[in-house]
């Protein structure tokens, strides 16, 4: 059976979240238990979301971080 992986654990390999893992059901009894594992079809795929690379709001600022020395350097906001 194929199980989501929905935390980090070592099984008979290391499986990350998000994994997919293929088990017996006996074997892995006590992940799917405790939220370890989750039977693959229980779980909603994702779908990818339209809005997520949206631009920051004009009215926001960042404030860069100079690399070598890990300051933040001063930002002047346009006007």
């Amino acid at each position: 059976m194929k199980y989501a992986v929905m935390r980090p654990h070592l099984g008979d390999k290391w499986y990350g979240t998000g994994d997919e893992r293929e088990a017996k059901e006996s074997s892995v009894a006590h992940l799917v238990k405790s939220g370890v594992l989750v039977p693959a079809d229980q779980v909603e795929k994702e779908k990818p979301d339209e809005n997520k690379a949206a631009t920051p709001d004009s009215n926001q600022t960042q404030s860069p971080v100079d690399t070598k020395t890990g300051q933040v350097e001063a930002v002047k906001a346009a006007d």
